[in-house]
């Protein structure tokens, strides 16, 4: 029976050659509900954890729909942009708040990102990413198989500082989200108020004007 070194190398391995597909490689044909979510399970299914976890439901979706993470289906079927939002907000979703992740995506409807360009700055930086993380841990990995002392203690250290490093981006990741939407809100009221005096002034023109 393979020991949980020789598991989690050969899980670490295979990882290595993942990527979410390009593009390119999304269907070009609209899909029904449960060919979406088959769809995705295929793709996402190297980074399951548990064997039982499910990465996508239908249930899911429909929340998705209804938190404005994601457009509504036309005549019940999804396009290549639903599938690209669906395989960033399931990469991302155990990090990021649903709230977070709709402000993520508002932010990039206002500035009129293409939903292409923003998949593949997404795909590559997390292929980049999870490249980085992988390779660290099978140099670690590589480090304690040659000393004939080691035991597994360097694994449990592995997961503390995997998981210090998680907390430490999600709380940075987090509080430039939060800053941004504060500033958004502060733009978006001095554009109202700037709006509301122009409206104003022009009453008065009116009114000077209507006077003579």
């Amino acid at each position: 029976m393979a020991s949980t070194d020789e598991k989690l190398f050969e899980w670490l391995t295979s990882l290595s050659s993942f990527s979410l597909p390009s593009w390119e490689e999304l269907p070009d044909l609209d899909l029904y509900m449960d060919q979406v979510v088959t769809y995705l399970e295929r793709e996402l299914s190297p980074l399951i954890v548990e064997d039982e976890e499910k990465m996508i439901t239908t249930w899911m979706i429909n929340n998705y729909v209804k938190g404005s993470l994601l457009p509504n289906s036309v005549k019940k079927k999804y396009s290549k942009d639903h599938l690209a939002y669906l395989l960033a907000i399931c990469s991302v979703k155990q990090i990021l708040s649903i709230p977070n992740i709709a402000t993520l995506f508002e932010f990039q409807k206002e500035q009129a990102v293409n939903p292409e360009k923003l998949y593949a700055y997404f795909r590559e930086n997390q292929s980049q990413t999870m490249q980085d993380v992988i390779h660290n841990a099978l140099k670690r990995m590589e480090y304690h198989s040659k000393d004939i002392d080691s035991n597994r203690l360097y694994l449990y250290e592995m997961v503390f500082k995997l998981a210090i490093e998680a907390q430490a981006k999600k709380i940075v990741a987090e509080k430039i989200l939060y800053l941004l939407s504060k500033s958004d809100d502060f733009y978006k009221d001095e554009i109202a108020r700037l709006t509301k005096e122009q409206l104003e002034l022009q009453k008065i023109e009116r009114e000077r004007k209507a006077k003579k």
